[in-house]
């Protein structure tokens, strides 16, 4: 048995080893994930966040007691759950709480220049956020940063329909010294190469995720612009190319549902010969969420999932995908709704602390020095344990809210197999890198 990464500090000291009792029965924890590798199993502790690999002339009794010990084998009656629930909640009451807000998702508008029919936000009230609110934006960020580096996200709608309120925020922080940069979500339908210069420039614009919904006919009919363009695909590649040069960091999403499916190999063999070996570009897949309920959905959530594993294979062959680290540890936070360091800025100066409600859900005004304590803490209630928790081995790395709208989609059958894959192919990476250190090593 070789130890290829250790497990994380704090958790492992907060755990502490774990003590045979005799009297005892012993099983495989539910949290100990098994993979296949070509010279054995690895064996992976998604709590503690340890990497061992098991040799096949090996098996749990010859490593028994060092498996015992980190947690690899558990009581038959322990609880798991418990366990995982009990840590982070002391994680939670340890950590040292941020004493400014330095993170910014702001809404230039609720406007968008597209109609994708699976959008979250129809139906809703379409506004700009005018010249004096940016402005009345711009001072209520230097004042709550207090000094710090902050981050920006421009959101929408459709965030450049109204990039004067951007122009005028970020003209205001340099002004003042604040240092910040800034990323965006936006369609890059008006992100010619002349804006990507200027948002590079004036608005330290690091990175953009743009959505690609199929080839150019499909493309041109799911996003509806309301100009109606004849090549809308073609505009927006060209944009791409533009942020591209400018070193702006560029990740395409490309969301899929039953309809489009077919056609995103062609697609990523589009996007290959156009941008391929670009440094600054990752290209990934995701499945398209019915809140609108208009979606063409898959035979099976098994179908599903076996789909987009198939184009990420395919993205991974083309180098759009770049390989993360595996997490240690454990998440003690969902997202930016329950984040002390954040905060969500609407059109008219409201505050909130998720990007998907616009309208309601909010918790504040950037007018007012107070805020609604009872609905920000509601948005930190964590959802409560499923059937499905019981036995699933990545329990540890998941953590969802009450108050979120995709809680049920992201514990969807079709999300943990994906889930699932991704971990199985970080594990597999850090063993090749285990084993080219250990190279390195020998002929040094």
């Amino acid at each position: 048995m070789k130890p290829i990464c250790k497990a994380n500090q704090t958790i492992e000291k907060l755990l502490g080893p774990q003590i045979e009792d005799p009297a005892k029965t012993y099983r495989t924890a539910n949290h100990c994930l098994a993979v296949k590798c070509e010279d054995g199993t690895l064996l992976f502790h998604t709590l503690t966040g340890m990497l061992l690999l098991m040799e096949p002339d090996e098996d749990e009794q010859m490593n028994r007691t060092f498996l015992l010990r980190n947690w690899f084998l558990v009581p038959d009656t322990f609880d798991e759950q418990k366990q995982t629930k009990d840590l982070r909640a002391l994680l939670q009451t340890i950590q040292v709480k941020p004493n400014q807000i330095t993170g910014f998702t702001i809404l230039t508008t609720t406007d968008c220049n597209a109609r994708c029919f699976y959008c979250y936000e129809l139906g809703r009230k379409r506004t700009n956020m005018d010249e004096e609110t940016a402005r009345d934006v711009a001072a209520y960020i230097i004042r709550v940063a207090n000094g710090e580096q902050v981050k920006i996200q421009w959101f929408g709608g459709e965030p450049l329909t109204n990039r004067r309120a951007i122009e005028i925020i970020c003209e205001k922080l340099r002004e003042s010294g604040v240092g910040f940069e800034s990323s965006m979500v936006t369609n890059g339908y008006e992100l010619d190469a002349k804006t990507a210069a200027c948002a590079r420039q004036d608005w330290n614009l690091k990175s953009i995720q743009v959505t690609l919904d199929g080839m150019e006919e499909t493309y041109r009919r799911t996003k509806a612009y309301v100009d109606r363009p004849q090549s809308p695909l073609t505009v927006v590649l060209d944009h791409i190319d533009s942020a591209l040069q400018e070193g702006i960091e560029v990740s395409i999403r490309l969301n899929i549902d039953a309809n489009n499916a077919s056609e995103m190999e062609q697609l990523i063999e589009l996007l290959h010969c156009r941008f391929g070996g670009r440094s600054n570009l990752t290209v990934y897949c995701a499945l398209l969420r019915a809140f609108t309920g208009k979606i063409s959905a898959f035979a099976s959530e098994q179908a599903a999932a076996e789909k987009v594993l198939e184009l990420f294979q395919k993205l991974e062959r083309y180098g759009f995908t770049k390989h993360k680290p595996i997490r240690t540890e454990l998440k003690t936070s969902a997202c930016m709704a329950d984040n002390d360091s954040h905060e969500v800025i609407v059109p008219d100066g409201r505050i909130g602390k998720c990007e998907h409600y616009s309208e309601t859900e909010l918790v504040g005004s950037i007018y007012s020095s107070q805020k609604d304590r009872k609905q920000i803490q509601a948005w930190k209630e964590p959802v409560g344990t499923r059937k499905s928790c019981k036995n699933c081995p990545l329990y540890p790395r998941c953590y969802q809210l009450v108050k979120c709208d995709w809680t049920t989609v992201d514990c969807s059958e079709s999300s943990r197999i994906l889930h699932h894959a991704q971990l199985e192919r970080q594990l597999l990476d850090a063993y090749e890198n285990y084993k080219q250190e250990k190279q390195s090593e020998k002929r040094a």
